[in-house]
């Protein structure tokens, strides 16, 4: 690992209703329907600035933002570092780093961030979330991290019941940040929430030449997202959302976007030891789930001395812009540039990057490393693009995953369950078969996107034999929601594995999403449960062809399934 310089003069500032280390409600406007205290939109964490100015920026750095619904525990901050910097002094290194399995495990990530890169003028610049932490809160006493989650209040979005919060017309147009972003006197009242766990920061590289005098800003805004689930299928990744917005009034150019990782797993025996760490690169179909296969490419990381203990732990790409002729950005999504960087050696002999130039040559490759072949300090680099354009105000996201796994198979196979997750489901929302599915919605759970039900482990296997997969843990058997045949005419059988017993509701919605039948309404049993829906409306009418959503509602858990009715 490299110990960055970093000096941080903490200074506890009392604003906009944030306590040390306690969530709480802003006071700048309240949230329609959410008391002060609840989870939507709340900021989250210690709040520290760097100056005695009365208007200082808002840092986390106390290790007290977590993602840790699922089995992996991470760290995440607004300023540039995801992870903890495990093995250091400081007042946020005892928070979980990519730790796995759950609280008790190891943690396998010193620190990683997003790097940007791109020309204006003719200049090569690059701001980076690590080991410089140029990508920093503005001075602004609402740039702290905001929390919310799929069930929080004012957080519905589609296709889930009245997306639009607030019903004002439109949707998801007041993210969780503290303000009031579309001028109704009310702060907070019309997000998308995303995950059982949503994390939400607003960083820039503007404030970054105070801490490095050298450093040339792109002038960019990165709003960064991060997701967790607690269902099985999905308890073992993160992924995240980068927006990357140019402020500036300079156009960027062949833009890059890459995640620096450096991935010491820590020895629970003893002190980390960063040189026992192997690294390497797959890009290749993985089976998500028997007969789902899926593109993925992952550069990972794993404990070079065959130790059982720890996990393979990587980062995939999962989503970017695309142009099919490759001229405005790359034709699909994949990685453009994978390297392994020595703490050993110099750059020009594969060690890091060290300034601009060489960050941005790095990036630019169009080249994957071949595996570490052997034992040394390694740093990773994946980079997606180029995206042949920024002009000024305008935005792209890049999204990216943290995946782990018990060994390189399950990594693989959890990598492709996240992109899964990230790719969503499309929807004909506007009624037009011309589009067709017209209208994406990205990162939705298994249980939305009615995964296939985890089969049980084998005779013999036994409970807590590994962390990993359901051949390893006592069997946990999500909800699941099926349609056969699909599509149909005139009927189609709709089967559902229900985990426990209660009350549950079976509809079908139109693309608008107006409820158009119920096929069930009341008590049903656990176990798998069957209703078959004849194509017709609630008063026995036919309708017309086209796509509808069944629904299925049980407890605080929704699952949908697309169906095509067709004549």
């Amino acid at each position: 690992m490299r110990y960055p310089i970093l000096t941080i003069v903490v200074v506890l500032v009392a604003a906009s209703g944030v306590v040390l280390g306690r969530p709480v409600a802003p006071e700048a406007g309240a949230r329609a329907g959410a008391p002060a205290g609840t989870r939507a939109g709340a900021p989250v964490g210690a709040v520290a600035g760097e100056s005695s100015e009365p208007a200082a920026k808002e840092l986390i750095i106390d290790g007290s933002v977590v993602h840790d619904v699922g089995r992996l525990h991470l760290n995440v901050t607004n300023w540039g570092l995801i992870g903890s910097h495990y093995s250091m002094e400081t007042p946020y290194a005892d928070a979980p780093s990519a730790r796995w399995p759950g609280a008790d495990g190891i943690d396998h990530l010193w620190g990683a961030g997003l790097w940007v890169g791109g020309i204006q003028a003719g200049e090569r610049k690059v701001s980076t979330g690590q080991y410089e932490t140029e990508l920093r809160a503005t001075r602004d006493p609402l740039d702290v991290i905001y929390e919310t989650a799929w069930d929080a209040p004012a957080a519905a979005r589609y296709p889930f019941d009245h997306p639009d919060d607030d019903g004002d017309g439109l949707e998801d147009e007041d993210p969780p940040n503290g303000r009031d972003d579309d001028g109704d006197g009310l702060v907070d009242e019309d997000m998308a929430g995303i995950s059982d766990q949503l994390l939400r920061s607003v960083m820039n590289d503007t404030l970054s030449t105070d801490l490095f005098p050298d450093h040339e800003p792109l002038r960019i805004e990165v709003v960064q997202q991060s997701y967790q689930w607690a269902a099985d299928e999905a308890a073992d990744f993160v992924g995240f959302d980068f927006t990357i917005t140019n402020r500036g009034a300079t156009p960027i150019t062949e833009l890059y976007a890459a995640i620096f990782s450096d991935f010491d797993i820590d020895d629970p025996g003893g002190p980390a030891d960063a040189a026992d760490d192997l690294c390497g690169f797959f890009a290749g179909t993985v089976e998500a789930y028997p007969g789902q296969p899926v593109d993925v490419a992952v550069a990972y990381m794993f404990e070079g001395d065959g130790a059982t203990t720890s996990g393979y732990i990587g980062w995939l790409p999962v989503g970017h812009p695309t142009d099919p002729d490759g001229v405005a950005a790359p034709a699909v999504v994949g990685v453009r540039s994978f390297q392994r960087f020595s703490g050993q050696a110099p750059f020009d002999q594969g060690g890091d990057p060290t300034n601009d130039s060489e960050r941005y040559e790095a990036m630019s490759w169009d080249q994957q490393d071949s595996d570490s072949p052997g034992i040394s300090d390694f740093r990773l680099l994946t980079s997606v693009g180029p995206f042949a354009a920024l002009g000024a105000g305008e935005s792209l996201t890049v999204s990216y995953v943290l995946v782990i796994g018990a060994d390189l198979e399950s990594m693989l196979r959890n990598a492709a369950r996240a992109r899964l997750v990230y790719e969503g489901l499309a929807f004909d929302r506007d009624g037009d078969p011309a589009n067709g599915a017209e209208y994406v919605v990205r990162w939705l759970g298994p249980e939305e996107i009615a995964v296939p039900v985890a089969d049980p482990p084998a005779s013999g296997g036994g409970a807590g034999a590994g962390p990993d997969g359901a051949d390893q843990l006592p069997a946990v058997r999500s909800a699941s929601l099926r349609a056969a045949p699909n599509p149909f005419n005139p009927r189609v059988a709709i089967t559902a594995e229900l985990v426990h017993d209660g009350a549950v509701r079976v509809s079908v919605l139109d693309v608008r999403g107006r409820e158009v039948r119920v096929l069930h309404d009341g008590a049903a049993a656990a176990g798998e449960r069957r209703w078959i829906w004849d194509g017709r409306d609630q008063r026995g009418e036919r309708l017309a062809s086209g796509v509808y959503l069944v629904r299925l509602a049980s407890g605080q858990r929704i699952l949908q399934r697309a169906v095509t009715l067709v004549k």
